[in-house]
């Protein structure tokens, strides 16, 4: 039997209420319901430890010994950062040099790796390369070759690491961290994270809990590895 106008037009409208009531209540469940985040709260090793560690690790097939290289010569490097990028180096002051190989050997003491300082480029796993751009974000990258076969870990002279508040051997062990295996707290690429995804915001790790953060921390800045980053280096590298 067909249906009578009002009949229909009663259905509708309830079909309407019906439609109504759904999206609100999707609406309010999508509201109020905690959006899921791989962050984690406490401080933990697995929380800057890397996606790329196994490749580090392949990389040197058991060997124990990483060698590096100061570039102290002003040529012109292609770095492979989303694609090939053109740098002049700028050469590091016999200071800066000493402060770098005095960090490495701090370094030495806790994990199973072994540096050593290489003469010629050719023959290091990973190059320290000092660059002089201003006008950029960029205080430091670590890139591979374009051939892949190095490491290039780069160091803006010309920029503020970080912040004022942060003194020259943060960006350096910073970077170190990366040729090393650590990643930042706030990257959840890889499933997981300290923090926040925001590297700024308040909820996230600071440079006082490890240094591969970018917050500055409330009290007094550090010059070498928090206990965290240790941890997660002798995690990956194991103790010397």
């Amino acid at each position: 039997m067909l249906l009578s106008n009002n009949m229909e037009k009663m259905i509708i409208s309830l079909k309407t209420y019906l439609g109504f009531l759904f999206i609100v209540l999707l609406t309010f469940l999508f509201v109020s319901s905690p959006v899921f985040s791989a962050c984690t709260q406490s401080l933990n090793t697995q929380g800057i430890i890397s996606d790329w560690v196994a490749k580090d690790k392949a990389y040197l097939n058991g060997r124990k010994k990483l060698y590096y290289y100061f570039e102290q010569e002003s040529i012109e490097y292609i770095l492979d950062i989303d694609g090939p990028v053109k740098v002049r180096s700028d050469p590091f002051y016999s200071e800066e040099v000493a402060l770098g190989k005095a960090l490495l050997n701090e370094v030495d003491n806790y994990i199973g790796l072994d540096f050593f300082q290489v003469k010629k480029r050719k023959d290091a796993d990973f190059i320290i390369l000092g660059v002089c751009v201003k006008e950029t974000v960029l205080d430091g990258i670590v890139t591979t070759s374009l051939d892949g076969t190095k490491a290039i870990m780069t160091l803006n002279g010309c920029n503020t690491p970080f912040s004022s508040k942060h003194p020259p051997e943060t960006l350096f062990l910073h970077e170190l961290g990366h040729v090393l295996g650590l990643e930042h707290p706030f990257d959840d690429s890889d499933g997981d994270c300290i923090g926040s995804v925001d590297p700024w915001s308040q909820g996230s790790a600071h440079t006082g809990q490890t240094l591969m953060a970018y917050r500055d921390p409330p009290g007094n800045v550090r010059t070498f590895f928090t206990d965290l980053d240790i941890l997660a280096l002798q995690e990956i590298w194991g103790r010397n």
